[in-house]
């Protein structure tokens, strides 16, 4: 056996006699490479038992050369351990371990260590050696003896070659085979259904059938029947489908009226069956699936459909037979879908789509309908399959989670999204029919002391009760919309006149406060500010409308409270004014720009100076 050989890579030379000198009494010999393109080289040209690579080398690293060595069916196999001075982190050590090393050491290492990590892996690699040497030995062995017996095997091929009927003859005296044709050993008559699948002890057979049983043995069924018997089998193995062999048994009488021999045909049966299975499976599976199942002829008219059909229709199977799909029609589609979904047909065979139907209780429900053609010969359509599921469910929940995207959790109000959307339709359509519209901006007045005195509960009782009646305070067209905390707003569309038409509304919705509300056994008395602004006269887009009356909202607070106020231009430019001078007073606080001057506060009737005022 040659010496194994290990394959050491190092940009540096120095590095390379020391890895040698360090291994130099392992029996074993060297290959030096200083690059990883030339060691790649190398392991194409030689059979290495392991492989010592640096890691940091110019060009191509340790990593590099390992995954290259990884990917070549040849060398995959071959353990690789790094060698690394500079690349002592866990990071890197892991990257060693991704790329395909066996270990990974740091530099200095202790050379007897690694002395004995080689040589545990030149043990293995002589160990391996010799277990393919063995196994090529074995191979040899077989091969020589499955030659001869193949030999012998077409000896017998060639003496009944041109008996095609598959055939064996059975020795009821020895219960032996003593002659079977090619075809019998092709169909697997006594190789895999076995002897013991056709015999059986004599005396008990013998019993069941002089009794009238039809259990006996296939053989003895034979013997004592003295007529030919019919019989199916199955076999299987691992990893193979099963298979079924229909066998025909003769008997051939001799002397005393005796069955000395049987001749034996064999069938095999497998596509018969499983075409039998798949059929009774098909019909399981229509009988159980979900889904309607209908089959149509090419005039479109049922031939068959299966009892989903009924439970999402309604109609029995039989009273749908030789129909059109057309009694399922409802009105929600109109004539040209109907035209679509045929000419779909025409043109690719097929179609698929939601749909609407009729039950017969009349209820419209939707349906996921898939139409597919069922070919013959040359292409030809012979029939359709239609496959329609109940989506009812699935719609119901899509409607939901529309609902939840685009309505407030805690009111059921419309939330922002869908206050921005429906904004910017109510301006389109009154830009089309040059009509005014009202948004109303409101605020409640001191909400913040309920839930800081009361907590968020009671908070959000009293605007699930704010939400209510402002809804009862508007017509059925307009809606009330809450952008969140205490904010709420109304799109008021169609309105002629806009201040009489805006305060009919605004003042309901005072009104709302003029009671207390009664919440968990507590009245609280509050109020609400209203800012209000007209398209097209305050301004023509919703970002500078839902300004405008944010602005007149905030001047209704600063006027009192509890009132509304429609936007103009003053208002804007008060508003700017006040932030400007609060923010002035604040930076004035800040840099110590006021000068303070005190006045005494006398008691007349001791004129005694009680206090001081700035």
């Amino acid at each position: 056996m040659p010496k194994p050989k290990i394959l050491i890579v190092d940009d540096k030379v120095e590095n390379l006699i020391t890895l040698e000198t360090v291994l130099a009494s392992l029996d074993v010999e060297f290959i030096q490479s200083t690059n990883g393109n030339d060691a790649l080289i190398h392991t194409l040209n030689e059979r290495f038992s392991l492989a010592i690579l640096d890691v940091q080398m110019p060009n191509m690293d340790g990593f590099e050369l390992a995954r290259h060595i990884r990917s070549n069916p040849e060398t995959r196999q071959l353990p690789i351990i790094f060698l690394s001075a500079a690349y002592s982190d866990y990071a890197h050590v892991f990257k060693g371990y991704e790329s395909g090393c066996i270990d990974y050491l740091i530099k200095p290492y202790e050379p007897e260590f690694l002395k004995q990590k080689v040589k545990l892996f030149i043990e293995l690699y002589l160990h391996r050696t010799r277990l393919e040497q063995r196994v090529e030995e074995r191979t040899a062995m077989y091969r020589q003896a499955n030659e001869t017996l193949t030999q012998q095997k077409n000896f017998l091929e060639k003496v009944f070659e041109s008996v095609r009927y598959p055939f064996a003859v059975i020795n009821t005296a020895h219960c032996n085979i003593s002659v079977s044709n090619k075809a019998a050993n092709e169909f697997f008559l006594m190789e895999k259904v076995g002897m013991d699948t056709i015999s059986c002890e004599k005396e008990t057979c013998q019993k069941q059938v002089q009794g009238g049983g039809i259990n006996g043995c296939f053989i003895n069924q034979v013997i004592y029947s003295k007529a030919p018997v019919r019989k199916e089998l199955s076999e299987s193995q691992a990893g193979e489908k099963e298979k079924f062999y229909e066998l025909y048994a003769y008997p051939i009488v001799k002397g005393h009226n005796n069955v000395t021999q049987i001749v034996v045909s064999v069938f095999d049966i497998t596509e018969r069956k499983r075409e039998e299975r798949q059929r009774q499976i098909a019909s399981q599976v229509l009988e159980s699936i979900m889904e309607a199942i209908v089959v149509l002829d090419r005039d479109g008219k049922i031939q068959m459909a299966n009892p989903a059909f009924t439970t999402i229709t309604g109609y029995l199977v039989n009273d749908a037979m030789g129909k059109n799909l057309d009694f399922l029609k409802s009105n929600i589609h109109d004539e040209i879908f109907y035209g679509r979904i045929k000419h779909a047909l025409r043109k690719t065979g097929q179609w698929k789509g939601e749909i609407w139907l009729k039950k017969k209780n009349q209820q419209i429900i939707p349906l996921w309908l898939s139409i597919t053609p069922v070919k013959g010969i040359g292409n030809n359509i012979n029939a359709y399959v239609a496959a329609g599921q109940d989506i009812t469910r699935q719609k119901q929940t899509e409607n939901e989670m529309r609902h939840l995207a685009h309505h407030d959790s805690l009111t059921g109000l419309p939330n922002r999204q869908l206050f921005r959307d429906r904004m910017e339709q109510a301006i389109k359509r009154a830009q089309r029919n040059q009509s005014k519209i009202a948004l109303l901006f409101i605020d409640i007045d001191d909400f913040k002391n309920i839930n800081d005195s009361h907590g968020h509960d009671t908070g959000d009782l009293f605007l699930k009760e704010v939400s209510q009646k402002f809804s009862n305070c508007i017509r059925e067209s307009d809606t009330v919309y809450r952008l969140g905390g205490d904010e709420f707003t109304i799109i008021l569309e169609n309105i002629s006149d806009a201040e009489d038409d805006v305060k009919v509304v605004t003042n309901k919705l005072l009104d709302v406060f003029t009671n207390s509300f009664n919440i968990d056994g507590n009245a609280f008395f509050l109020g609400a500010s209203i800012g209000i602004s007209i398209f097209p006269d305050d301004g023509s887009s919703s970002d500078i409308l839902i300004k405008c009356a944010d602005t007149a909202m905030y001047y209704a607070k600063d006027s009192g409270r509890n009132n509304f106020q429609f936007f103009d231009q003053q208002m804007e430019k008060k508003l700017i004014d006040t932030i400007t001078l609060e923010n002035d007073l604040r930076k004035g606080l800040d840099n110590r720009e006021f000068q303070v001057y005190y006045q005494p506060i006398i008691d007349i009737k001791t004129k005694t100076v009680v206090s001081i005022e700035a």
